[in-house]
Parts: structure tokens; C-alpha cells; sequence
């Protein structure tokens, strides 16, 4: 990472970051050019390991391209805030944030698997007391990605003292 200052290496600080963000980002191979998908998932980090959990239709381009390469890379980012030293004088803006990025496998759970996936996308959003439909559970698939490599950056909103 070249700026070292806004490296997060903390694995618990990169797994927080993770349950904060609200929308995934996932990029597949495909044939030209890469193809990304905005998604809604549910983490789970145990041992010092991620992943990421995802539903998705039976079908459709993202199932495609997994069957073809099943790396991905990913993206999460929040604490998103325009700043500035001047609004007036072009190029003295930046911005604030936090993000994640990493790349693993991404594999498509099996149907008895697929609780566990669900589940972690409820606890995400905060749900607890729900029960699954077993007619919808049966319409959907669940995706698993087992991170591999991961990296935090953050630029934190500058303090009163700093410009």
C-alpha cells in the first residue's frame, strides 16, 4: 500500500469495517472486461478467517461467470464525507472514508448449507426474530466467498485543529 499512514492491517479493525458497510461490491472475470455487482451480504470471521455470505436468483450472469472462475475481488466502503480547505479553489477537496478490499473464492453453497448463509445476512441488517420460508429459501442461492487476502484504508474526517 503506498500510503502506509492510512493502512489498516488490524484484522479485528478490517472485520469491524466489514459488518459496518451496508453494500458489497463484487467483481467476476468475464470474457473482456471485468463485471461488478452491488450487493447485500452477511459476514462471518472466525480463527482469523472471513467470509462473506450473498443470495442471489438461480440463475443469471454472476452464476455464469462463477462457474467459469470462481475468484473474485471484493469491496466495502463507508464514513464517506466530502472535505475541503477552500470550496472556492478547485483541487484543494478531498474525501473521507474507510474501506476494505480483498479477493477469495467464491462458491455456491449447498441447499443443506444454506441457512448458515441466510442467517448471517439477517444478523447483518440486525434482524433477529424471523423464521425462514422454506418455499423462498428453495427459489434462492446462496453464495459463500472465503476471503483470502484483504487490506483497510482510511482517511478519518480531519479534527477541528487540522485543515
Amino acid at each position: 500500500m503506498r500510503r502506509k499512514d492510512r493502512e489498516i492491517a488490524d484484522f479485528d479493525a478490517i472485520v469491524d469495517i466489514i459488518r459496518r458497510c451496508e453494500v458489497c461490491r463484487v467483481a467476476f472475470f468475464d470474457d473482456e472486461y471485468p463485471y461488478i455487482v452491488p450487493m447485500n451480504y452477511g459476514v462471518k470471521a472466525d480463527d482469523g478467517k472471513i467470509s462473506l455470505f450473498f443470495h442471489c436468483a438461480k440463475q443469471g450472469k454472476k452464476l455464469d461467470l462463477l462457474a467459469k472462475n470462481n475468484k473474485v475481488c471484493f469491496e466495502v466502503d463507508c464514513d464517506r464525507m466530502l472535505v475541503f480547505k477552500d470550496k472556492n479553489v478547485a483541487c484543494s477537496y478531498g474525501y473521507a472514508y474507510t474501506s476494505v478490499v480483498g479477493e477469495g473464492v467464491m462458491s455456491v453453497l449447498p441447499e443443506e448449507s444454506k441457512l448458515e448463509g441466510l442467517a448471517a445476512i439477517m444478523e447483518k441488517f440486525g434482524v433477529t426474530d424471523y423464521e425462514f420460508d422454506k418455499t423462498r429459501v428453495e427459489q434462492v442461492n446462496v453464495l459463500r466467498l472465503d476471503v483470502l487476502h484483504v487490506s483497510g484504508k482510511s482517511r478519518p474526517l480531519p479534527t477541528k485543529s487540522q485543515p
